[in-house]
């Protein structure tokens, strides 16, 4: 192979005057506003954008940014480690800049060629993340749930309690880098958003004295999409071992019965508890994936 000769750090708007459509098509699907091209040549073997991210710097009251990595066009180990090593740390540069605090990138866990590049450019394992599917199915008979309700505008205060105390293993509580208190206000604000208009369907567990669990749907592609995402559960810890999760997690796949023809589910792999009941369920693993961040800042 050609010695790599260059690295190179455009924005959306410098791609436009190269002869790199596939890095610019790449850009505008992520959404990127700064990518790193590595060239052999004049060619293109590896480039990586990073787009910012809304939802988490609102929360942190810092910058987050998400990276994400196209194909390497290079075959040999060593190369491949290096190409993706040179265009996350040039673009480290670049969100230093920026002021960013935390870059944070999701990739298959058998990418070992990734995981060592971004090692070698400072990035860090927070989490394996797990995500199930299943088919949904057409005329599926809807159970009696005498305990479980849709949601209504008081119960939101009650639910993102319940999230924040219930939902602990999330990459933000997984890295000790990050602020516990904002790491709680993500699940908080998630819970917010989808009960004001974000989900499709919240469904409430309720034993007579108020909310002790939810379940939220939101589907994909838009009113008329066929895929759904089972978006966030949650049980309060005084309401668990009642079998509430299974039946929240039923009451969803009963309302997307002929609405949508596949359901995904996303869970951490340390949540065992999570990915046991999923399984009951019917859901099976779809696929297996790490996240790691690279923290700029203290």
């Amino acid at each position: 192979m050609a010695k790599l000769l260059d690295v190179r750090v455009v924005s959306r708007e410098e791609i436009g005057c190269c002869p790199w459509q596939e890095v610019l098509d790449s850009m505008e699907k992520w959404q990127a506003v700064m990518a790193a091209v590595t060239l052999q040549g004049e060619e293109p073997v590896c480039w990586a954008g990073a787009t910012f991210l809304g939802f988490e710097t609102e929360i942190f009251g810092r910058q987050f940014t998400k990276l994400q990595l196209s194909d390497l066009r290079v075959q040999h180990y060593t190369e491949r480690v290096g190409c993706v090593s040179a265009v996350a740390e040039a673009l480290n540069e670049w969100q230093r800049m920026q002021g960013v605090f935390c870059a944070y990138i999701r990739f298959p866990e058998d990418r070992l060629d990734l995981a060592h590049g971004l090692e070698q450019a400072g990035y860090r394992f927070v989490e394996n993340y797990l995500t199930f599917s299943l088919d949904s199915k057409e005329g599926v008979s809807e159970q009696q749930y005498p305990d479980i309700r849709p949601y209504i505008p008081s119960d939101i205060p009650v639910l993102e309690h319940i999230a924040t105390e219930s939902l602990l293993t999330s990459r933000f509580h997984s890295d000790p880098r990050i602020d516990p208190i904002g790491a709680a206000k993500t699940r908080a604000a998630w819970v917010g958003n989808s009960c004001q208009g974000r989900a499709e369907v919240v469904f409430v567990a309720d034993q007579g004295k108020g909310p002790v669990g939810f379940v939220i749907g939101r589907r994909c592609g838009g009113p008329f999409g066929r895929e759904a995402v089972l978006d966030l559960i949650a049980v309060s810890a005084h309401a668990r071992g009642a079998g509430l999760g299974q039946k929240l997690t039923r009451r969803l796949l009963e309302y997307y019965s002929g609405r949508v023809d596949r359901i995904t589910v996303g869970t951490q792999g340390k949540n065992g508890r999570a990915v046991r009941m999923y399984q009951r369920c019917g859901f099976v693993l779809d696929r297996a994936e790490v996240s790691f961040h690279m923290i700029f800042g203290k």
